[in-house]
């Protein structure tokens, strides 16, 4: 649809633009029905791969020659120099050459996209529309222990947060879901190919009840390598 397609424009010229001068926000309106979830998704999400794409590529005519080329060509590559040859060929040169590159490299982190919603409900709609991409990505679903927490003696109490904390500090008892949160983020079910690779709030609960580990720390731990982030946020007048 042109209305789509317009739509998805828009995002991409924003997120070059916001690469590009730092900053930029754009205000998008779209009726009903008209797919702009699905559209916002596949748009941010081929923005993102095509930034890795070309930092790919600026990594690997970036990358350090061999100063031994220069003088045994034959035997460094084949008799192929690169033009870009260091202008000194001694160590401390070359040294400072490939301390430059990693350091371009550790700059040239991928960008995460956060996509925010009001309710949690939304976000499993969202969720839904992401799973008919054909993009897949680290990803986490960011929520509170209100709907992460998989431990019986916690769960359900009315200040869930502070019951949270009051247990981890319990060095005699402590929480074996907490424990077992790693046992969550590695499951099978949630790698790439999994059954579970797009997820939301249910799907994560559901493998730490069958681990017994603790769902709201592997979100938030899941978060830290994420490419794609999912959160609900209130907003207040």
């Amino acid at each position: 649809m042109g209305t789509q397609l317009a739509f998805m424009g828009r995002v991409i010229s924003t997120l070059d633009r916001a690469q590009r001068d730092g900053h930029c926000h754009a205000l998008l309106e779209s009726p009903t029905g008209t797919g702009k979830s699905l559209s916002l998704l596949c748009s941010t999400l081929a923005w993102q791969q095509n930034y890795k794409l070309k930092n790919q590529h600026a990594n690997l005519t970036r990358s350090t020659p061999n100063p031994d080329a220069i003088t045994d060509p034959l035997a460094h590559g084949g008799g192929f120099v690169p033009e870009s040859t260091p202008s000194s060929t001694e160590p401390t040169a070359v040294v400072e050459l490939a301390q430059q590159v990693t350091s371009n490299k550790k700059k040239k982190t991928v960008p995460k996209i956060y996509y925010a919603s009001r309710t949690h409900s939304q976000i499993s709609q969202v969720v839904s529309e992401f799973r008919k991409t054909k993009y897949r990505v680290p990803m986490a679903v960011l929520a509170s222990r209100k709907h992460y927490c998989t431990n019986v003696r916690v769960n359900g109490k009315e200040n869930i947060d502070e019951e949270c904390k009051l247990l981890l500090k319990d060095k005699e008892v402590g929480c074996l879901q907490f424990k077992n949160a790693n046992k969550v983020r590695g499951h099978p079910s949630l790698q790439k190919g999994g059954c579970h690779d797009v997820h939301d709030i249910e799907d994560l609960v559901k493998v730490g009840q069958a681990v017994k580990g603790c769902s709201y720390y592997a979100a938030r731990s899941m978060a830290d390598d994420a490419q794609f982030g999912f959160l609900s946020v209130q907003l207040h007048n």
